[in-house]
């Protein structure tokens, strides 16, 4: 099965694009807390062909993993970029 994405991980360089995800769904992170994310955790991103961020997800080894997972807002319950049906918060073994 080919994605319409390519996965990536996500570095500081991608903060920007990141935080303008969170902005298009209506969450509260700043710009600054996805640099703060990215310095502390692990990331992926899902990037089209043209290379434009369209999903982001963000874990943080400590103990039990757990991610956070950003579409773009045009990508949100697209059955080939959901998690167990939906986005949101989803817990992960990694």
């Amino acid at each position: 099965m080919s994605l319409p994405f390519e996965v990536a991980p996500l570095t500081a360089a991608h903060a920007r694009a990141a935080h303008g995800l969170t902005v298009a769904v209506g969450w509260a992170h700043r710009y600054e807390d996805w640099l703060f994310a990215l310095a502390i955790g692990r990331g992926l991103g899902a990037f089209d062909s043209a290379g434009a961020l369209r999903g982001a997800l963000m874990w943080f080894p400590y103990g039990e993993a757990f991610a956070t997972i950003c579409p773009s807002s045009e990508q949100t319950g697209r059955s080939e970029v959901s998690v167990n049906g939906g986005f949101g918060a989803s817990r992960l073994s990694v």
